[in-house]
């Protein structure tokens, strides 16, 4: 039309300019008629318009699991198409959030455009997403996925690529043991993996009209991974009442996924201007209500856990873990196939940082009864019981393997970093008496006839063992703080009783190599039960800020024994330090002592003061104490030269005491102007006394 005006205009002027002085005038009129005329065709000019909005919110929900995902999700969508430029150029946004039932969270971020081809009435549509999803702890998968549509009145043709970017594998988790295989140990493990792949659709909608729509939708898919694939097909009915609400129900198989159905409700909210172009129209305009909704794509990238295997990884090598096996009714090449006849073969194919795994054979000592010497760093495990071992992989669990412990006999003299778990050791100690230098050592799960020895420093963890006897240092199970080192660990959950007539030793010792220079311990005794023993659990010249913890054990002292002994004994722990503090902690212990010449628990510092003063900080809690037939003695017993700051809470001391002998519960006992600051005196149950030179201190109130 305004090609119309210029040309009329023009020819206007080539006639008329010069030949008449009124061709302004008459030109003007001319502009102004043919003007007028425009606007009143423009006028006339129809718009088509769709019933739906160019932008919308909604909120949808679907459940339960999908293609590469096994929860189901709500998301929250907001969708915008611009059609300001005209129908040819409709730029389109989509952003969603999802969150699924278990709580982790996706997101899709997309844009594209769409153009009407009038030539067909169809329109065609190119867009870009960018997809996220968290898929473990720390793990987020995330990719790019492009696509292209045709879409008209009534079918629908669609393709959709998916591409992970950055890391497609995720991290390795859920490590456990899945077999042994010659020397070596096969670790099965899980891993997420972002599948790569792409899917088609063509759909048609069956009703022609845009209050109700039915749509019907079918194609393949196909995804793969490095160590997975899937082809399958999908179909998809969606029902949609104008543009508020819609349900779609999913139905696709592949043989990796294999049978999915889900459900979707969608609750949609529209506003902005109702999408719109210029040309011909035939009542409500379906062609444009197709575009008012974001593409059909898979919007949760696929993420698939495949199942994977690789050896165990020592980390004190960061090579492959190398096992050497014993089995006494084998004889060949120490696999686990194949296994050694006797320990011996195992001592010596070994290297240090090696496992050397025993089965029990014949139930007997053939093989088995020369001992082992242990290289450092060495496991030595076996069969009858579950197995721990570190590796770079986290701590691995070795199922048992037989129903019974191997028996062997001989000492099983150790290194440094060893761990022992799991035999019936008949005869020597589980340590080294020689060595009293040595670093950490683990010793659980076993049945010991003499007992357990360590000499050293590091962490050291002695647990659910059983012992009847003591060993060469006068204990069941004895450890030696290295001069100047630091033993910290625990020893727990384990049984000592006793088999020696007449009994002697200890149960349990903490002591020092050298009581002139000694050592430091971090330690627990917990838990353990200890029978037989004189005494039980002794603690003597520990090193300066020691803290040791005495809880929650149940002691039974051997009747007919008449010692200087009581159960539980701290005895000159402040000998050689220099007059820093140190804690213990004797709490929720269980004790019956027969026919002792003096206490279950003692505190014997008797020691000449350190310089500066030493203050030892003692916290007994909770005790239940039994004196049966006591001459002399009582439950708690206090002696000291030096300064003691003592809280007592919650402790029962009962002592069954011959007619006449009127023996008190506790007693205070100073010597060398020693002097007991009692820090709290409460809910006790039982009588005190004092004797000796006695300044005792309470504080004020009680």
């Amino acid at each position: 039309m305004k090609s119309l005006v210029l040309l009329s205009f023009s020819l206007t002027f080539l006639t008329q300019v010069l030949a008449d002085d009124s061709f302004v005038e008459e030109a003007s009129e001319q502009v102004s008629a043919n003007t007028m005329s425009m606007q009143f065709e423009d006028a006339e000019q129809e718009w088509c318009l769709s019933p739906y909005h160019a932008i919308h919110a909604s909120v949808r929900h679907n459940e339960a699991r999908g293609i590469g995902y096994k929860k189901g999700y709500t998301t929250l969508e907001f969708f915008g198409i611009y059609d300001g430029f005209g129908s040819d150029f409709m730029p389109f946004f989509d952003l969603r959030g999802h969150v699924f039932n278990d709580g982790k969270v996706a997101g899709n971020l997309g844009i594209g455009e769409r153009s009407l081809i009038s030539s067909i009435n169809h329109i065609y549509g190119s867009y870009i997403y960018y997809d996220v999803r968290k898929v473990g702890h720390s793990q987020a998968t995330q990719q790019i996925s492009p696509g292209f549509e045709l879409v008209g009145e009534r079918m629908e043709y669609r393709v959709n690529g998916y591409f992970p970017i950055v890391k497609r594998k995720g991290r390795k988790f859920d490590y456990k043991f899945d077999k042994f295989t010659g020397n070596n140990i096969l670790l099965k493990y899980k891993q997420n993996q972002t599948m790569m792949g792409g899917d088609a659709e063509v759909g048609v909608h069956i009703p022609q009209n845009t209050t109700y729509d039915v749509y019907a939708a079918a194609g393949p898919y196909y995804f793969h991974s490095s160590n997975a694939s899937a082809w399958g097909g999908r179909v998809r009915f969606l029902g949609r009442y104008k543009e508020y609400v819609s349900l779609e129900v999913d139905y696709s198989y592949d043989k990796l996924f294999r049978n999915i159905v889900q459900g979707s409700v969608a609750l949609t909210v529209p506003f902005g201007g109702k999408l719109k172009r210029c040309g011909r129209c035939c009542g409500d305009n379906l062609l444009l209500s197709r575009a008012s909704f974001a593409p059909a794509r898979f919007e949760i990238p696929v993420v698939k856990k495949v199942h994977k295997k690789e050896k165990a990884i020592n980390p004190a090598t960061g090579n492959p873990w190398v096992v050497w096996f014993v089995n006494n009714t084998s004889h060949s090449a120490g696999t686990f196939e194949s296994p050694f006849s006797t320990l011996l073969a195992a001592q010596t194919a070994s290297s240090p940082n090696n496992m050397i795994y025993v089965f029990p054979g014949d139930g007997t000592t053939t093989g088995m009864d020369a001992g082992i010497t242990l290289k450092d760093g060495q496991n030595f495990f076996g069969s009858g019981t579950k197995q721990q071992f570190a590796t770079k992989q986290g701590t691995i669990a070795i199922p048992a393997f037989s129903n019974a412990l191997p028996v062997i006999a001989g000492d099983v003299t150790t290194g440094n970093s060893n761990v022992i778990s799991g035999f019936n050791v008949t005869s020597g100690i589980v340590g080294n008496s020689v060595a009293t230098n040595l670093n950490n050592l683990t010793v659980a799960n076993n049945i010991i006839a003499t007992g357990i020895l360590f000499q050293g420093t590091g962490s050291v963890n002695i647990y659910n063992n059983t012992v009847t006897g003591v060993t060469g240092a006068g204990a069941g199970i004895g450890l030696f703080a290295a001069p100047q080192g630091l033993i910290a660990g625990e020893i727990s959950n384990n049984f000592l009783s006793l088999s020696i007539n007449p009994p002697t030793d200890n149960g349990i010792l903490l002591a020092n190599v050298n009581e002139n220079n000694p050592g430091v311990f971090n330690f627990s005794v917990a838990n353990n039960t200890i029978t037989q023993y004189p005494t039980a659990i002794r603690s003597t010249a520990l090193g300066t800020n020691s803290t040791i913890e005495v809880i929650g054990n149940t002691i039974f002292g051997p009747k007919g024994v008449a010692s200087l002994n009581s159960c539980i004994v701290f005895q000159n722990n402040v000998s050689g330090r220099n007059g820093q503090n140190g804690s213990i902690l004797i709490a929720n212990n269980n004790v019956t002592q027969p026919n002792n010449e003096n206490a279950a628990i003692g505190i014997f510092d008797n020691a000449l003061p350190a310089s500066p003063l030493f203050q030892e900080t003692l916290s007994i809690q909770d005790n239940v104490l039994t004196i049966i037939e006591t001459a002399g003695g009582g439950g708690i017993e206090f002696i000291t030269a030096n300064t003691l700051n003592v809280t007592m809470i919650g402790n029962i001391a009962t002592p069954i005491i011959p007619t006449g002998l009127l023996n008190p519960s506790y007693f205070f006992i100073t010597q060398n102007n020693g002097i007991i600051n009692i820090g709290s005196l409460e809910n006790n149950t039982g009588t005190f006394g004092a004797t000796g030179n006695v300044n005792l201190v309470l504080p004020s109130g009680d």
